[in-house]
């Protein structure tokens, strides 16, 4: 009679384990999409120190447009990846190609 017990608890101890398990993988696929939705939100860079140096970046590419110096042009390559947005995507592509 008590093997009986012993081996309902066991079992109800297994079930309890899979639904927590179960809950836990549900709430790590809502925080994920949370998180990148808040990442991906933005096109302009989050503080005021990045979207200077970004303003910068972009009048250093602008004078080099001026001037024609096609080497300072290039400078305009480096500006998509002060967006959180553009980042964002790029990691997510390499957290794909690398789970592959």
């Amino acid at each position: 009679m008590k093997e009986d017990n012993n081996e309902k608890s066991i079992d109800g101890l297994g079930q309890s384990e899979k639904i927590v398990d179960n809950a836990i993988s549900f709430l790590k696929e809502e925080i994920e999409d949370d998180l990148v939705a808040l990442v991906l939100s933005k096109w302009l860079p989050y503080g005021t120190g990045r979207k200077i140096a970004m303003f910068l970046v972009f009048i250093l590419g602008l004078c080099g447009a001026i001037v024609i110096n096609k080497l300072v042009i290039l400078v305009w390559l480096v500006l998509p990846f002060f967006s959180p947005r553009i980042a964002g995507y790029v990691a997510i592509f390499f957290g794909k190609i690398s789970k592959k």
